[in-house]
């Protein structure tokens, strides 16, 4: 399984869903998510970017690239907020 295929399925497995509910979800086959699951297809850069908006990860995590995913969904819309201005500030 692909670094993106591997990401793929933790991200479909934390939202509890299976494959055909996250295709749906999507717009996109089943099979294309097994596909791309499995490394058996590479992901089209739409299909990237929707993933990587709708569950707030990076493109660079999704392709493996990055190895760290930030958990925030504790903090409160302030603290975010607080935390996205400081990564700002620091570019």
């Amino acid at each position: 399984m692909s670094d993106f295929g591997s990401n793929l399925k933790k991200l479909r497995m934390k939202s509890g869903n299976s494959q055909q509910v996250f295709s749906d979800f999507l717009q996109v086959s089943r099979v294309y998510i097994s596909d791309l699951e499995r490394g058996k297809k590479l992901p089209h850069i739409h299909f990237l970017l929707n993933v990587a908006d709708h569950f707030d990860v990076s493109i660079d995590w999704l392709l493996g690239r990055e190895h760290k995913q930030t958990d925030l969904s504790g903090l409160s819309p302030s603290c975010i907020n607080a935390i996205e201005t400081l990564i700002q500030e620091l570019k």
